[in-house]
């Protein structure tokens, strides 16, 4: 979640926003080589021969997960996109809402 001035605002629609104005401007196209643990497919993908990955991140819409490292350092810098707030990143975000439903859960339960 990212809070700019103080308040929550939707940080994952405005990144698919910036997304689709790269996807619309031409051909789109993909590589990918692996799945992660997920069983996504890891892939770059270019628009007019625009590295997305990569730019998604210089924008400050993405965050690098191993690669882009100074592209994501450079974001930060600028403030761009989600680095311009209070920004909590995806894996903390889900850790926490995990804690959340795990305590929510046991607090159904009695226990002597």
């Amino acid at each position: 979640m990212l809070f700019e001035n103080g308040s929550k605002y939707p940080c994952g629609k405005r990144s698919r926003a910036h997304l689709l104005k790269f996807a619309k401007s031409g051909e789109l196209n993909c590589k990918g080589w692996e799945e992660d643990k997920y069983q996504r497919l890891l892939a770059i993908c270019y628009a007019n021969n625009l590295e997305l990955n990569r730019q998604m991140i210089l924008d400050g819409w993405a965050v690098s997960y191993g690669d882009y490292e100074s592209a994501e350092a450079n974001a930060q810098q600028r403030e761009a996109g989600v680095w311009k707030g209070d920004f909590e990143s995806p894996s903390s975000w889900r850790e926490s809402a995990r804690e959340a439903h795990s305590i929510s859960f046991f607090s159904n339960f009695s226990f002597w």
